[in-house]
């Protein structure tokens, strides 16, 4: 399985209203975007997979995140960070 591709946030559900994506590109490239109802936030961060961890980088203010993670089945990524889960539906595997 693989992490490249489109990822949907699924739970724990937002209180914010909006709509958590992750996409995974092929060349280490992290996008991190939250759609709110008015607005998007997006992040660009650089990442590797070391193990079962991901670690992250972002390239405006440098400090590696790990994030221990795993695959419940085919399309649900579960990534564990501080002690917490979040659990993300596949949406596409094009990166």
């Amino acid at each position: 399985m693989s992490l490249i591709g489109i990822w949907k946030q699924i739970e724990p559900p937002s209180l914010e209203e909006e709509d958590v994506y992750l996409k995974f590109e092929s060349d280490g490239i992290l996008i991190y975007q939250a759609q709110l109802k008015e607005k998007i936030q997006q992040s660009n961060l650089a990442y590797k997979v070391v193990g079962n961890c991901i670690v992250s980088d972002q390239p405006s203010k440098p400090k590696q995140e790990s994030t221990e993670f795993f695959f419940e089945n085919d399309d649900v990524l579960v990534l564990i960070h501080d002690g917490s889960q979040t659990k993300y539906f596949r949406q596409s595997q094009q990166s």
